[in-house]
Order: C-alpha cells, then sequence, then structure tokens
C-alpha cells in the first residue's frame, strides 16, 4: 500500500483488536503506507503508546458492558439498538474523516460501522462464521451480509484447518474476496529462561467480568508460596501495588508483558482470540479461562484444549490451587516414568501442553 493513506480502525471491546492491529500497522508502515489511527477512549492509550508519531482522529466509543452473570448473549441483545445507532454515527462520521484526510483505504477490526463509499473498505475478524447458543444462522446471516458490504475480509489465521480459531475462520465462503494473512501478535518469540515458581495473571476484556475475574484471582493468588503477577490490563493508568504476595500493575508495554509472560512458569489469562495469537507467538501455554456467557471465548477454549492442548477452566469452576497442584503431580508422574529427562522450556508442555506456532 505504498503511498496510500490508510485508516486503521479497531474494535473498542476491550484491547484485544487494538493491540492485534499494532504489527498490521507497523507493516504498513514499512511497506510505505501512511497510517491514520482510528481510535476511542479504549483503544487510544495503547495506539498512542506503539504509535505516537501517526495522527489519530477519534471515532464513536460503544462502551459495551456485560452482565454481571453467565447471560451475555441477553445483556449484547438489549444493547443492540444502541448499537444500531452508533453504527449509523460511525458512518457518518467515517464518511467525514475520509474526506478530510483524504482516506484512500480503510482496514476495519471488526468495527462494522467504519467502510465509506469511495475508498477500498477491508474488514478484518476472525469470527466470520460466529457461535451461538440460540439462533445461530440468523446471526451469522446478518453478519455475513454487513461483511460483504466491505471489499475485502482479511482473516487473521492459519489457511488450513482449523488453524487457532476453528470454525469461527474457516467455515463456507462468503461472497467476498478473502485473504488468510495469518495470525497477528505485538509479541516476538522471546530467548529468556523461565524463572521458577513465578506466575503471571493477565486481564482483559469489558466490564463488569474484568473485575470479577481480578477479585476472585487475587484472592486465590494471595496463600500461594508463588512470587505472583497480576497484569489489571487498564492502559489508561500506570499504577503498582505490591503486598505481601501479589505485585499488581494496572499496564506494562508490550515488550515488558512479553518478558513477564516468557519468563513466569504459569500464565493465567482469557481465551480471547488476541490473547491466543499473543501465546501462540510466544509459544507458550496458558491456563485459559473464557468470560462467563462469552460464546466465542468458549468455544475458543475448546478448540485450544482440544488441539492445542492448553488448560481450559470455566470461571466458577476456577481454583487456582487445585490446578497448580494437579499440574505438578502431572510433572511428577511424567518424570518417574522418564528415563533420561531432557529440559522442558514450558513446565505446562510437560503436561502434554504443546503450542502452535505460526507458520
Amino acid at each position: 500500500m505504498k503511498g496510500k493513506r490508510v485508516l486503521v480502525a479497531p474494535l473498542d471491546w476491550g484491547l484485544g483488536h487494538a493491540t492485534r492491529c499494532i504489527p498490521l500497522i507497523q507493516d504498513l508502515l514499512a511497506d510505505g503506507a501512511e497510517v491514520v489511527l482510528g481510535c476511542s477512549e479504549v483503544t487510544r492509550p495503547i495506539l498512542q503508546e506503539a504509535f505516537p508519531q501517526l495522527e489519530q482522529c477519534i471515532l464513536v466509543d460503544h462502551k459495551i458492558r456485560y452482565s454481571f452473570g453467565n447471560d451475555q448473549l441477553l445483556s449484547l441483545a438489549i444493547q443492540i439498538p444502541q448499537l444500531w445507532l452508533l453504527m449509523r454515527k460511525e458512518r457518518r462520521l467515517v464518511s467525514k474523516i475520509c474526506k478530510e484526510q483524504e482516506i484512500d483505504v480503510i482496514i476495519s477490526d471488526n468495527r462494522i460501522g467504519c467502510r465509506a463509499k469511495g475508498v477500498h473498505n477491508i474488514f478484518i475478524t476472525h469470527q466470520a462464521h460466529i457461535k451461538a447458543p440460540i439462533f445461530e444462522a440468523f446471526f451469522r446471516r446478518h453478519l455475513h451480509r454487513i461483511i460483504e458490504q466491505f471489499d475485502e475480509l482479511w482473516m487473521p489465521d492459519l489457511e488450513n484447518a482449523p488453524g487457532l480459531a476453528g470454525e469461527l475462520s474457516h467455515g463456507p465462503a462468503l461472497n467476498i474476496k478473502t485473504k488468510y494473512i495469518g495470525p497477528l501478535s505485538r509479541f516476538v518469540p522471546q530467548n529468556a529462561p523461565i524463572r521458577k515458581n513465578t506466575l503471571i495473571a493477565v486481564l482483559s476484556g469489558p466490564e463488569p467480568q474484568r473485575s470479577i475475574f481480578e477479585r476472585q484471582l487475587l484472592q486465590q493468588m494471595e496463600p500461594l508460596d508463588l512470587e505472583c503477577t497480576l497484569i489489571r490490563g487498564l492502559p489508561n493508568s500506570k499504577n503498582t501495588l505490591t503486598n505481601d504476595r501479589v505485585k499488581v500493575i494496572d499496564h506494562l508495554p508490550p515488550g515488558q508483558l512479553a518478558r513477564q509472560m516468557a519468563q513466569s512458569e504459569f500464565i493465567v489469562c482469557r481465551s480471547g482470540y488476541s490473547t491466543i495469537m499473543d501465546l501462540n507467538a510466544l509459544g507458550r501455554s496458558a491456563i485459559l479461562v473464557p468470560t462467563p456467557g462469552q460464546t466465542e471465548q468458549e468455544y475458543l477454549a475448546r478448540i485450544q484444549e482440544k488441539h492445542i492442548r492448553k488448560i481450559c477452566v470455566p470461571q466458577p469452576e476456577f481454583n487456582l490451587n487445585r490446578i497448580l497442584r494437579m499440574i505438578s503431580s502431572k510433572e511428577g508422574d511424567d518424570n518417574k516414568s522418564i528415563t533420561t529427562q531432557t529440559h522442558v522450556e514450558d513446565p505446562m508442555q510437560a503436561e502434554g501442553l504443546q503450542t502452535a506456532h505460526p507458520a
């Protein structure tokens, strides 16, 4: 896209869409494109931290909230009228931005209202074939109609099934030019030894489930005889709090977070797709805890457990002490059965939890 002015606009339901756009933006800049960042209140700190030199345009804030319980579908359904109005508002705003900024190409990461006439519109998603507990065919048809209004569909996954996203990205072909661009991650492999007796938990996603899981983690991490770190996933704040057992950090830059995750013996995180791509880039396994009621994360967790063999635990059943005892017990059994012990870089791989690597 050399010489093109490109508006890159990630969705603001959590941080994952913004973080996975970082390597894409880096590639565009290396290719000679002029990139304009489409930001909202949630995504602006992440993108500004990564690209302070780039011009920004402020887009619509979606302000999506999940429910306190397990029925996220009902919670999102109630917000559909609001989302529809925001999409119409965003269409008008983006059209104005494209004229003022002389935009040639829009790359929208899951922002369905971020497209305009007279420019080349690219839609990025890993879930063109969504999963839903009810009315799945209905939701898929409507999503396909929206996606097919763009000029291209880019899938951040491996082309050969199941890839990392399984049926979400590998399903019937849509009536749109489609390209698999491979997993996107801001992380690069880290040449760093794993530090024994260390655990890092990385939070993400909309409220109130982010805070609910944070409280659950803190309660269960404090009694552990481990060096524990909790990354809260709050880029608007830069506080660090350390008590006797747990170091709590609001936000870390990508390089520091990648090193901490690569060096920690145990990793606890959500099963959001951007997190899965980050783990894939680091070559690490993790204890995955899907956001309750978020069908996509629950499906991705099952895919990871089946094909890539990470540990997946529903949040209501999450017991960190029991999980760690199970891992240690399995490692002990493996040690007894192996005459010549070889070094295992990732301790969770001793449980047969092999990770995939980018193509």
